[in-house]
């Protein structure tokens, strides 16, 4: 190849570091017709770093690892991908963030699509428009139908070994079921909704022979309460439907084994 001058490369000429050029040749120089290291050129010629890979300019060159980067002053912490705007007070984001427009919406590691700032939430919330659209999973009303593909599971609250006045809180749970150790009378509830719907497993001990009675405000068919099973060990389930707190809709399943 024949020999040129420094000013003549170039100025996307980039050369690894430790290189040693054997095409230089410098005019009346004492590097005349000898190879020379590139520490000797211009600054224009800058080595770039191990592992840099395609640097526009060598000037640029960045720490190891940074790839594809245009311009100097966006060069950022490793692992920032796709960041509009390099510049520190707009679009510089820690580590982990993409794809971001503006540093207004930087949100925390792992957020990702969310279209405005206002719907910042916790990280791998992903693609949420608007919060009013979020629900609180502590409980509130859903509007519009709600269509459930596997379970849903309502699991019975244990209210342990019982007798005297029963008092449920139907407010707690939907189902409920307790031993009867002695005789019982199944109080009215607390808290109870009006479109509630749920069930009372009542098992006797292993003496058996316990009675229940039952507050006014459940109604059964004919207007007239069951009898448990009283047999040692046995198990009835009494389902009900709450019409208001004062008239819960009742019916019983006697003597199941």
């Amino acid at each position: 190849m024949p020999s040129q001058k420094i000013s003549q490369f170039p100025a996307q000429t980039t050369v690894a570091s430790g290189d040693i050029l054997a095409l230089v040749t410098v005019s009346g120089s004492t590097f005349d017709n000898k190879r020379i290291g590139i520490d000797v050129l211009d600054n224009r010629y800058h080595a770039s770093a191990s592992g840099g890979a395609a640097l526009e300019v060598a000037v640029e060159a960045l720490a190891s690892g940074n790839a594809a980067l245009v311009e100097a002053e966006e060069a950022l912490a490793s692992g920032n991908a796709g960041i509009a705007l390099a510049v520190a007070e707009q679009g510089a984001l820690a580590s982990g963030n993409a794809a971001l427009v503006d540093a207004a919406t930087a949100l925390a590691s792992g957020n990702a699509a969310l279209v405005d700032s206002s719907t910042a939430l916790a990280s791998g919330n992903a693609a949420l428009v608007d919060l009013s659209g979020k629900y609180d999973k502590t409980g509130g009303p859903i509007t519009g139908t709600v269509t459930i593909q596997d379970q849903s599971i309502g699991f019975p609250a244990d209210q342990g070994v019982r007798n005297g006045t029963i008092t449920l809180d139907f407010g707690s749970a939907n189902n409920f079921e307790f031993i009867l150790d002695g005789n019982g009378t199944l109080g009215a509830p607390t808290n109870a909704s009006g479109g509630q719907c749920g069930a009372i497993t009542v098992r006797q001990d292993s003496t058996g022979s316990r009675t229940l009675a039952y507050n006014a405000v459940f109604n059964f068919a004919g207007g007239t309460a069951p009898t448990l099973t009283t047999t040692a060990s046995g198990v009835d389930v009494i389902s009900f439907y709450v019409s208001s707190p004062t008239e819960i809709q009742s019916a019983s399943v006697l003597n199941l084994s």
